[in-house]
């Protein structure tokens, strides 16, 4: 089992009407034979209507360094202007995914990171093109998910614009998935 998730009566919202379930599949590997179940334990009806494989764009950490180390550019710079930053946070060890919003009225050029001095660097990145932006000025969700051995006390998430891109950033988010590789065995 490469993941699951217990469902009780009370996940339900209301009876009788349907209701969407997510399950957050991290593969680090291709499988050609995977197989999406839906068990049943216990009275009354259950139905499932459809079960949806969606897949994301995520970035694949680019640094999962033992121990800190200085950044590679005095005070963390990077190619870019930093547009929009949050605040720093301190992460525990374990899965995470950074979540932003962003709203493009031309062909942007630019990149989002989850970025740590004290780690040297990105812990997690991913270039912007116009062609990753479904329409001009509508919001669109890019994630990137992304694993830490060890915590890190300055976190932050970060938009950056390069050549002059375009970007607007309506939300960054920064979720906990769960705590070690062994998650959902």
């Amino acid at each position: 089992v490469l993941a699951s998730r217990d469902i009780q009566a009370d996940d339900f919202t209301t009876a009788g009407q349907y209701q969407n379930f997510v399950l957050d599949l991290n593969l680090q590997q291709e499988y050609n034979d995977l197989e999406f179940r839906v068990l049943y334990k216990g009275l009354g009806d259950l139905w499932a209507d459809a079960i949806d494989i969606v897949p994301i764009k995520v970035a694949a950490p680019v640094l999962d360094a033992p121990a800190p180390v200085q950044p590679a550019e005095p005070n963390g710079a990077s190619s870019g202007r930093v547009l929009a930053q949050t605040d720093p946070e301190a992460l525990i060890p374990g899965m995470y995914r950074a979540e932003f919003s962003l709203t493009s009225d031309g062909q942007p050029v630019g990149k989002i990171d989850v970025f740590s001095a004290t780690a040297g660097g990105p812990l997690a990145e991913m270039a912007l093109s116009g062609n990753d932006f479904a329409a001009l000025n509508q919001a669109q969700q890019f994630t990137l998910d992304f694993r830490i051995d060890q915590s890190w006390p300055d976190v932050v998430l970060r938009v950056l614009e390069q050549d002059g891109g375009a970007l607007q950033v309506d939300r960054m988010a920064l979720q906990y998935l769960y705590q070690g590789a062994g998650h959902g065995d």
